[in-house]
């Protein structure tokens, strides 16, 4: 399975904003890039989106810079969602302990 990482809304908003230096955030990705594979949880982008949707037009491109931010990585994809995470892991285990002989529910 590859080793991923990703962030929360609030590194990306502080790194939009540049609590975070922008010279930083490249910096902690480029350390990444060979080793991790870089994701967005999905959990994060609606929080972004949401800001972007609803908020009032004189932030519309902060929560716009945020959002690019957030995407704007080589390699960015997103996260399974939930759900999906959890019938494909429970397949894997299903599959992996009947493999074995053994009763997938014990």
């Amino acid at each position: 399975m590859e080793q991923a990482v990703f962030f929360d809304t609030q590194i990306v908003t502080r790194v939009s904003d540049g609590v975070i230096p922008a010279a930083l955030w490249k910096e902690v990705i480029e350390k990444l890039a060979g080793k991790y594979k870089y994701r967005v949880s999905f959990t994060t982008f609606l929080e972004l989106v949401n800001a972007l949707a609803c908020g009032d037009e004189p932030h519309f491109e902060q929560n716009r810079k945020r959002l690019l931010v957030l995407t704007n990585v080589d390699g960015c994809k997103f996260l399974p969602m939930p759900g999906q995470f959890i019938r494909t892991a429970a397949t894997r285990v299903f599959a992996r302990r009947t493999a074995r002989g053994l009763d997938a529910c014990h």
